[in-house]
Formats: C-alpha cells, structure tokens, sequence
C-alpha cells in the first residue's frame, strides 16, 4: 500500500465529487456530476495551470469507483492470470458494480483467500479517455483507501477493523496482521442514520463486531493526508 506522495499533480476521483492539487498548492476540491465530468474538471484544471508544462497526475479512486472485496480460494488455479479472471467474474456481485470489471489482487500463499480491488472497465476507460482528450497522462491509479488503511496499521499493528468514511462511500476491511478476511463497500451513502444503520449490519452479518477498530474520515475540503484517524468501537 502507498501514501499520499507531496511532489507532483495529484486528484482524487468519485462520481460526486472530485480534488486535485499541484505540487504543494492546497487542494482543491469541487462537486460533479458523474465520472466524464469529474475528470474533465481535474484535467482542466491541469491544464489551466501555468506550472504545468507536461500535464501528468497521480490519481487516487473513491471507494465508490474501486471496491475491494475478498477472492476465495480456489482448487487448480495454477497461474496468477486465472486468478485474476475468476475475480475479474465474482466483483460484479461481490461489490455492486455494473459490468465487467478489472480487478487488482494482493499477493497471497497459495490456497489463501487473497484481497481484490475492483473497478468498472468502463470507468477505467472512461478517466484514461477524457484525461487523453485534454492531453494528460496518468502516472497511477489506485485506491485512497488503502493509503489511509496503511496509515492506520501503522500507527496500530493490532488493529483488526478498519473502516473508510469518504465523502461519497464507508469502506469496511477486517482481518489480522495485515491479511484481510472481510471487506464490504456502502455506496453512494445514504443518509447519515442510514449510513449507521449498514455499517452496524454489515459487522454483524461479516461476524467482525469485536476486536479493535479504527475509523479513518476524509471530509470534502480537506487535504488527502488530512483525514482524521478515531478509534471505531
């Protein structure tokens, strides 16, 4: 898992609202309407700006766009690329999202249970396709999430529940020593009663209502590496 880098153009994507930022410059943040547009914002904006003579940028998802999700074990897989196909075929109805998707997968022994990422194929093609026609170029792509779950088993090894408030979707991961065993995603939020309500089912229903939990919050407006850490009881 990575951390949020200082140097360089970087944005945070979702489907309601989207931030970017040059260098140290603080962020900016805006609401959109759908992925097209928010891209579209970020590369403008990028673009718009006179230190910016190769537009490239650094891109970090909203839980809403890449979901993680748990990829069983299964018997006679024998190459990494057939593991990726059969999660490739199990993210649309273990996450939520429409369509064929693209997964990235955590390293993982043999005969494990391994953690997936997925993606909408259509988004990924999407953001790739608007930031092209407005000429700039994607140095990476990952989850914020997991940037913020690096931080949080950082500062709590025995940490055991993790879950990611973003502006537009909770993100739940729970297992030990850094291997996780059960991940679920609520998105687009609901109400905040509403919100509560999932996020107390779905601890229960995923059988991780015990053990030491933090709470990781990013609120619109604030800086990436400003989101706020609480432990989550």
């Amino acid at each position: 898992m990575s951390s949020v880098r200082s140097e360089g153009a970087q944005a945070y994507l979702g489907r309601r609202c989207v931030a970017w930022r040059s260098g140290d410059q603080p962020w900016q943040w805006q609401q959109v309407d759908g992925i097209d547009a928010g891209v579209a914002a970020v590369a403008a904006a990028l673009t718009a700006d006179p230190a910016v003579c190769k537009p490239a940028v650094a891109l970090w998802l909203a839980g809403s766009l890449a979901r993680p999700f748990i990829v069983p074990p299964a018997p006679g897989l024998r190459r990494w690329t057939e593991a990726r196909r059969l999660a490739e075929a199990l993210a649309p109805d273990e996450t939520g999202l429409a369509g064929p998707c693209e997964v990235w997968l955590d390293a993982a022994p043999p005969g494990h249970a391994v953690l997936g990422v997925a993606v909408e194929t259509a988004t990924r093609d999407a953001i790739e396709r608007v930031l092209a026609a407005h000429g700039v170029r994607s140095t990476a792509m990952r989850p914020w999430w997991t940037t913020a779950i690096a931080r949080a088993l950082d500062g709590q090894a025995a940490v055991s529940r993790i879950v990611v408030a973003e502006p537009e979707s909770l993100v739940v991961l729970a297992g030990r020593n850094a291997v996780f065993s059960a991940a679920a995603t609520c998105a687009p939020l609901p109400s905040p009663e509403r919100a509560a309500a999932w996020l107390q089912r779905t601890v229960l229903s995923l059988g991780i209502a015990d053990g030491e939990g933090v709470r990781v919050g990013l609120s619109s407006g604030s800086g990436l590496t400003d989101a706020v850490m609480e432990p989550w009881a």
